[in-house]
């Protein structure tokens, strides 16, 4: 089991900087800078594609290394939500210009989520694994209140005056 999060890590941390870097810091900072079409450069778009890159790509990346597992899958989520934002934007604009599709933009964020999603499932097993059989355990070890007692006699509800 170690193996597979140690494999997952790297891998966790490999494609979010590489996804992060090229595809959410990179290509928005190119379409700004008005290489490709200079219409584009001045959208707001852009601005939140970077947001997204640092709230998808970066922080879960950051919080999941430091183990803050729940908090890395919201901001995951929250990326993810923000890429599809993002590409639906993008593909309006592109549909009136006839420009190159923006798949590239959302499907890394997903993989990555995924990725991530996954990691937390592996990193956690042992803890709920444990939690599990010790509730299983504890059903078994308790006993059955005992008809027999001298607390069976007294009912357990309360005049009313």
């Amino acid at each position: 089991m170690n193996v597979y999060r140690v494999i997952m890590k790297v891998a966790l941390i490999l494609l979010s900087g590489v996804f992060g870097v090229f595809f959410g810091v990179l290509a928005p900072l190119f379409l700004m800078s008005g290489a490709v079409q200079p219409e584009f450069a001045e959208q707001a778009v852009f601005r939140v594609w970077l947001v997204m890159a640092i709230v998808g790509y970066f922080i879960p990346t950051v919080l999941s290394m430091l183990k803050f597992y729940k908090t890395a899958g919201v901001f995951s989520v929250i990326g993810t939500v923000l890429a599809l934002i993002v590409h639906s934007e993008i593909e309006a604009m592109r549909a009136v210009n006839n420009a190159a599709s923006t798949a590239f933009m959302y499907l890394p964020q997903i993989f990555v989520t995924i990725l991530l999603l996954i990691y937390v499932v592996l990193d956690n097993y042992p803890r709920v694994d444990k939690y599990f059989h010790e509730k299983k355990l504890r059903e078994q070890n308790a006993q059955a209140p005992s008809v027999l007692s001298s607390n069976a006699d007294k009912p357990d509800y309360k005049r009313k005056n």
